[in-house]
């Protein structure tokens, strides 16, 4: 079978965040839509520190909700809400090195 190379802008992964709660940590997931990077701009996002790795690569969300239930809208104001969780911001990280990681696994 030839191969069909189709150039991937952005994808949705499914991202686990496991937060403390009663001595125990919960798991509660979302979707994030991720910016597919090349290669050498992974590489660099990597030395570049947490913060700016993900707001290199998130460029959207679904399924995160307020505590009435209420869909959190992805804009500039939420997501440095979200930054300032620091169990989120390293479920996104390890989620979006699953999903590279997941790609070369498979081939």
């Amino acid at each position: 079978m030839a191969l069909v190379f189709k150039k991937v802008t952005e994808y949705d992964w499914e991202v686990t965040v496991q937060s403390p709660e009663k001595s125990k940590f919960k798991k509660e997931t979302f979707t994030a839509k991720f910016k597919n990077v090349g290669r050498k701009a992974f590489a660099d996002l990597i030395e570049s520190g947490d913060e700016n790795f993900v707001r290199s690569v998130l460029v959207g969300w679904s399924g995160i909700k307020d505590e009435e239930g209420n869909e959190i809208p992805f804009d500039e104001d939420n997501l440095e809400a979200i930054m300032e969780n620091h169990y989120i911001v390293q479920a996104i990280i390890v989620a979006y090195g699953e999903s590279m990681k997941g790609a070369s696994e498979k081939n």
